[in-house]
């Protein structure tokens, strides 16, 4: 009960609470008002760290309506190609700072551009903290699975937005974040405190003009570094409460999601690798019992049960073939629907930067979901995709003066995490 009276003021509770971690900190990032004189003055370059890729592919479905028979369906998809731009210079004290930009290509016909800016955000980091503002991706999830594009299992993947009525995957994953993180043993385990702005849209679909803070959450998750994520049986376990406040709803509705997740080295051979990923969210609703929309089926209550298999081929320590089965579930409590997902892929390397990748998506949808009348799975009883493509992604540095925690390729989904 002390954990809901706590965070029936989670976007209040957080702010304060990153507010405070600031205040903490404050004297030692800020105390010398040179260093604020020095971003205007400095003649000390920032180092420019450039990253992207290239995702290309044909994929051809066959759709079983509920209503019409099958239907075939094929095309030359692009979307989430991305390209990241982050600036950040050494500061005092050990600290570093910098900002970052990013553009990707959203899904075909999703209605919101040719390109959405997904990564506009300022950060400050040290050995023990970090915090960041701006827009970024939501702290919704917990574990990255193994798929190629990141929005082809998010309805299982990540928390919902329930206040969205639209099937763009963009307003599900990106939002306007502060958020504030602390580390110990040696950056393994991290405490994240975090106030956010999702996006919201009318119930026709129609994106709103609102921006104060309507999310927030913690998150509790401990992680090996990329360089000794070989070196326990255990590579990542984490747990998190998501709190969504959902004003377009009768009588302003309070939505929880509880996650948990992890993954599993299955042996600890960095040249044959397997490893095990799975993610449970729990979603407790808003007393919605319906599934005919997007943002119905968001307000309902649901479990998402996520599970991967994946092997990974790198000889010389270069990846070089990744095999990947990703099983996932969801069900509806207090209606009659459910669906389940089943996904294997194949990513092969080429040579530098080059990767041949190829998927296959199954999709079933049970009771209430098969008359939706919106989202990817809108009047389905089935789908079956295939996607065969290449890929190329990139990343490079100029005036590489310190060190960081993580990559930059830590800010963006990778079919090879």
């Amino acid at each position: 009960m002390l954990i809901i009276e706590y965070l029936s003021n989670g976007i209040r509770r957080s702010s304060i609470a990153v507010a405070a971690f600031l205040m903490v900190h404050a004297p030692t990032a800020f105390g010398d008002t040179s260093f604020m004189r020095s971003v205007g003055t400095s003649s000390v370059a920032p180092r420019v760290s450039i990253m992207g890729r290239g995702i290309a592919t044909a994929d051809g479905s066959t759709s079983d309506l509920t209503v019409g028979g099958s239907q075939p369906g094929s095309m030359i998809n692009y979307s989430d190609s991305f390209l990241d731009a982050q600036f950040d210079s050494r500061l005092y004290s050990g600290i570093h700072g910098g900002m970052l930009l990013g553009l990707r290509f959203p899904d075909a016909g999703s209605g919101i551009g040719p390109v959405f800016y997904h990564q506009v955000n300022v950060f400050l980091e040290s050995q023990h903290w970090g915090m960041r503002i701006g827009r970024t991706s939501l702290p919704n999830y917990l574990i990255a699975f193994p798929t190629l594009r990141d929005s082809d299992l998010i309805e299982y993947t990540q928390v919902p937005n329930a206040m969205i009525n639209t099937a763009v995957s963009e307003y599900s994953q990106y939002g306007d974040v502060l958020k504030g993180s602390y580390y110990w043993l040696h950056s393994r385990l991290r405490l994240t405190g975090f106030a956010s702005h999702q996006f919201e849209t009318s119930s026709t679909g129609q994106l709103l003009d609102r921006y104060s803070f309507n999310s927030g959450g913690i998150q509790v998750n401990y992680e090996l570094s990329p360089g000794n994520r070989y070196a326990s049986w255990l590579r990542q376990l984490g747990a998190e409460v998501y709190y969504q406040d959902v004003r377009n709803l009768p009588n302003r509705q309070h939505v929880y999601s509880y996650v948990f997740g992890g993954v599993i080295n299955l042996n600890r051979d960095p040249i044959d690798h397997w490893d095990l990923r799975f993610q449970a969210i729990s979603n407790q609703g808003a007393g919605v019992h319906s599934v005919s929309t997007v943002q119905s089926q968001a307000q309902a209550r649901s479990q998402a049960y996520v599970v991967s298999l994946r092997r990974v081929r790198s000889p010389y320590l270069v990846p070089r073939l990744q095999l990947a089965l990703t099983i996932a579930y969801q069900r509806f409590d207090g209606v009659s629907a459910s669906r389940y997902s089943i996904v294997p892929n194949i990513t092969y390397r080429l040579g530098a930067n080059t990767s041949l990748i190829a998927q296959y998506a199954y999709l079933r949808n049970h009771g209430g979901l098969q008359y939706s009348i919106n989202g990817q799975g809108a009047d389905l009883k089935s789908n079956s995709t295939v996607t065969v493509g290449l890929a190329y992604d990139f990343g490079t540095t100029s005036n590489d003066y310190f060190g960081n925690r993580t990559s930059l390729l830590n800010t963006e989904h990778g079919y090879l995490p």
